[in-house]
């Protein structure tokens, strides 16, 4: 995994895929602790059973939520929220929790 700052996320696979998780524009308030949230979004999501590409885009949602507050967070984002909200569409994508 490669975090490209406004660039999004690169991943590869053992398996040799590869594939970008591509940023959304948001009002950017501080990047500090962006990183941090990525991987805190991706690795839950791995833990909740995810596949790896879903599982980024959980991580560039809860990047993309931190780049939008000055400090620290202080709301905590619920992952159901989340995984609803990305994939409201498509209720075969959200993980039963």
């Amino acid at each position: 995994v490669l975090t490209m700052g406004k660039g999004g996320a690169l991943l590869a696979l053992a398996s040799g895929e590869r594939f970008n998780t591509p940023p959304h524009d948001v009002a950017v308030a501080d990047v500090t602790g962006a990183g941090d949230a990525f991987w805190a979004g991706l690795l839950l999501a791995l833990l909740d059973g995810l596949p790896p590409r879903r599982a980024a885009d959980v991580g560039q949602f809860v990047a993309e939520r931190k780049l939008e507050v000055f400090g620290p967070m202080q709301a905590r984002l619920d992952r159901k929220e989340i995984y609803q909200t990305l994939w409201e569409d498509d209720a075969d994508a959200t993980p039963r929790l």
